[in-house]
């Protein structure tokens, strides 16, 4: 747990490196959708950007559970992301 406070304090000061590596090394159970979302942020400072996707899910799933199945849905058609001008669900609104 003292390793997960130091993190928190690490984001707090935008020590991103040592947030990173403190909150990504802690053991994931304990960490909330707050440290999921802290831990996103810091990997995507460190452009980490995969580790940034994937902290950012975990955290989503906090928040949203019922909600990860239809982001998933409607994102597996549409790699290029869910507002791409690839998207065939969204491209009849961006005509």
């Amino acid at each position: 747990m003292q390793q997960i406070t130091e993190g928190r304090a690490a984001i707090f000061a935008h020590n991103w490196p040592v947030a990173y590596e403190l909150l990504s090394g802690a053991e994931s159970d304990e960490l909330t959708a707050e440290d999921l979302d802290a831990l996103s942020d810091a990997a995507r400072w460190l452009g980490r950007l995969d580790d940034c996707v994937s902290a950012r899910e975990r955290a989503y799933e906090f928040w949203h559970p019922e909600l990860v199945t239809l982001h998933l849905w409607a994102w597996y058609p549409n790699p290029d992301g869910v507002y791409s001008g690839t998207n065939r669900w969204v491209r009849p609104f961006n005509d």
